[in-house]
Order: structure tokens, then C-alpha cells, then sequence
């Protein structure tokens, strides 16, 4: 059997318009996912939804395609997959968002995702519109000061991650009084839970230490709110896991640290000891205690000697020294003491070696304020 191929005249005067054609479907298709029109046939939400989005005049790009990767989260216990992702541009693309759902007759749900190191999906927008904040993007120290006080501070997008809010900062001798441990997280995404550390027990979670947030409210309004203007949804806020308001922007205290930390590890096989040493180092004035004091529990058997840091050697370590216990789990306290160098020979090493603890092994290293990091943290990320 033979194959026949017909042709066919096309008249001359049809060739703009054919043309025309092919290079809109060569640009639809190298964009499929940020077109949006009633019937775009990848848009899984309401007809009436998918017509009022494609009828926002908004700034911004959507994904109707690749929504898989906004069903994760940390906890990996929920994987919500929404039907549309919006990284948007601007304040106002996010009003429109949250006004569309707002109105929506078919009760349509959204959700501010920032580094998706939530729980039990928090982030996740089941057949809804999760709204990337990692889009917006803006850091901004205040050198001169906030309010009367004239308190040093940093702006920054919800969207913005903390690690990069500290290099800022940084940049200008300062930093914010209180972090999380893992940085790869997102403003907005801490100061909706608590954001507690080590340094919680001096200046309490990253939520006692804001001064002022920039939200849109579920109504879809911007409000600007602190603890003197719209008091009860600034607290609402903090602390709130979403539930009150979309964190746009938000002022962080700030404090002048010195340039050079000293880092502290020590590891007990006795909890009374290690309990002992953590509660007698935080009841220490501010003078004669660490800046940072936090504890972890460890599994017996991990090799101590694998925690290493970025940009750092572990010369100082003797790998020899080892803790002599039977004990099935291992505690360590971290601790952190920031310092000019001036005052270096001034700075110890640590809690006092008990008699009852077998033995208590400290690793001290003096490194930039900003680390260390550790070289798992990239692990963690969703």
C-alpha cells in the first residue's frame, strides 16, 4: 500500500493571517502555564474562577502545570495538591488573589507559601491557589532607627528567606536579636509560628522582636499595624499560622553585634549534669553568660566528629577524646559568645566539667558572626 500526499493551494492573501497564527502558537506554547482564559483547558478550578482570573489585570505569572511541588512540605504528612500557583509581583497581585477568593461562590481557598517548612500542610491549597511569597522580594536596614526609640531595624519581604536578612545586616554591624536555628526559612513563614532558638531565652522568639508588619487581611486589604496601630490583628498575626493575615512585609529589631563569635559544643552522657549546666548558664546576667544556649538530644553512636562546618577545620578537635558511656542517647549544649577581638583572651570555654558526667567534650571555634552554618542545612530544604 502506498501513501498519498495531497496538497493544497493556499490563497496569497491568507498568508499574514496564517502566519500571525503560527508564531501566537509558538509563543503559547513556549508559555502554557501563564495564559489564562475561561477555557484554558489546564485550569482545573471553576469555569467562573478561571473567567475572574483571567480577567485580573495583574503582573504576575501563574503555573496551572506544575503544581506537584507546592503539595510538600517538611512534614510530609500532607500533600494537598492545588489546582494553580500564583508568584506574584507585587502587594496589589496578592489583594486581587485574595479579593478573588474572597468573593468566590465556590468557596475557592488560598495559601501564602514561603520555604514550605511546615507540618501538617499549612502551606497546601487543596484544589485552591497557593501564592508563592519567595517571588517578592526587598531587604532594607534602618540604620537611623524605628520610632521614637529610634531602634535599629530591617525591613523585609515576607518572602524573604532569614539567612539573607542576616547578610544584610550584617553588612552594617548589626543583626536581628532573635533567629531560628535553620535560616533556609522564610520571614513571613517564622513570624507565623514563633521562631524560637537559643537565643529565645535573652529576647524571647523572633515574634517579641517586630516592630511593625505590612499584611492583607482576608478581605483582601493592606494594613499597616504594630502594637500602637491595629493592635489586635498585629498580635493575631504573629504567631497566627496564616489564619489572620498574609505577612507582605515586616520590621525586625535589630542590635550591634561584634564581628567574631565563639562557638561551643559540649556533649554530657549525665542529663542532670547537662540540665544543671543549661539552667545555671541562663539564669547568668547578660555580662558572664552566652548570648546563644541552646540543648539537643543525640542517638549514642553518632560520631561527633562528622559535625563539621562550612569553611572550617576541625584541627582543633583531638579525634582521640571520645565519651565513655554506655548511655543510649548523648546531650549537648550549644552555646555562642560574640566578641571583639580585643577581648578574646577573655572569653572561656564553657560550662565547668562536672565530676558526675564522665566526661564533657567541647569543641570552640572563633569564626565571622554569620556562621557557622552547617554544611546539613542544605538537607533540610523542601
Amino acid at each position: 500500500m502506498t501513501s498519498r500526499r495531497t496538497s493544497t493551494t493556499i490563497p496569497s492573501a491568507c498568508l499574514p493571517c496564517i502566519l500571525l497564527g503560527l508564531c501566537l502558537l509558538s509563543f503559547m506554547r513556549s508559555f502554557p502555564d501563564f495564559i489564562v482564559t475561561a477555557a484554558t483547558p489546564s485550569c482545573s478550578l471553576s469555569k467562573e474562577n478561571c473567567r475572574e482570573l483571567a480577567a485580573l489585570n495583574l503582573n504576575l505569572n501563574i503555573s496551572f502545570s506544575n503544581t506537584a511541588k507546592a503539595s510538600q512540605d517538611f512534614g510530609h504528612m500532607y500533600h494537598d495538591r492545588p489546582s494553580a500557583i500564583i508568584y506574584p509581583s507585587s502587594a496589589q497581585d496578592i489583594v486581587a488573589i485574595v479579593k478573588l477568593a474572597y468573593f468566590s461562590p465556590n468557596n475557592l481557598t488560598i495559601a501564602a507559601k514561603g520555604a514550605g517548612h511546615s507540618i501538617y500542610g499549612q502551606a497546601q491549597a487543596l484544589h485552591g491557589i497557593v501564592i508563592e511569597m519567595s517571588s517578592l522580594k526587598g531587604i532594607e536596614v534602618g540604620v537611623h532607627g524605628f520610632g521614637e526609640a529610634a531602634v535599629p531595624f530591617v525591613e523585609a519581604s515576607g518572602g524573604e528567606l532569614w539567612i539573607d536578612v542576616v547578610k544584610e545586616a550584617l553588612k552594617k554591624g548589626m543583626a536581628p536579636r532573635s533567629l531560628t536555628d535553620y535560616l533556609y526559612l522564610s520571614v513571613g513563614g517564622t513570624l507565623s509560628n514563633a521562631g524560637v532558638s537559643g537565643q529565645a531565652f535573652r529576647y524571647g522568639p523572633q515574634i517579641s522582636n517586630v516592630l511593625e508588619l505590612e499584611v492583607v487581611t482576608g478581605k483582601g486589604e493592606i494594613v499597616i499595624c504594630s502594637k500602637h496601630q491595629h493592635a489586635d490583628l498585629f498580635y493575631s498575626v504573629l504567631g497566627g499560622l496564616g489564619q489572620f493575615a498574609i505577612i507582605i512585609k515586616a520590621k525586625i529589631r535589630l542590635h550591634h553585634v561584634p564581628p567574631k563569635v565563639k562557638w561551643v559544643r559540649a556533649y554530657y552522657s549525665d542529663f542532670l549534669a547537662f540540665t544543671k549546666d543549661q539552667e545555671m548558664l541562663i539564669s547568668q546576667g547578660r555580662e558572664n553568660s552566652f548570648d546563644y544556649i541552646e540543648g539537643s538530644v543525640l542517638v549514642k553512636g553518632k560520631d561527633v566528629n562528622s559535625w563539621k562546618m562550612e569553611s572550617h577545620t576541625l584541627e582543633d578537635v583531638n579525634s582521640n577524646v571520645t565519651i565513655e558511656s554506655d548511655a543510649p542517647v548523648l546531650y549537648c549544649l550549644e552555646l555562642t559568645k560574640a566578641y571583639f577581638e580585643r577581648e578574646s583572651n577573655l572569653i572561656g570555654k564553657g560550662p565547668r566539667q562536672r565530676k558526675r558526667s564522665p566526661k564533657v567534650r567541647s569543641l570552640v571555634h572563633s569564626s565571622p558572626v554569620v556562621e557557622p552554618i552547617h554544611s546539613q542545612e542544605p538537607d533540610y530544604r523542601v
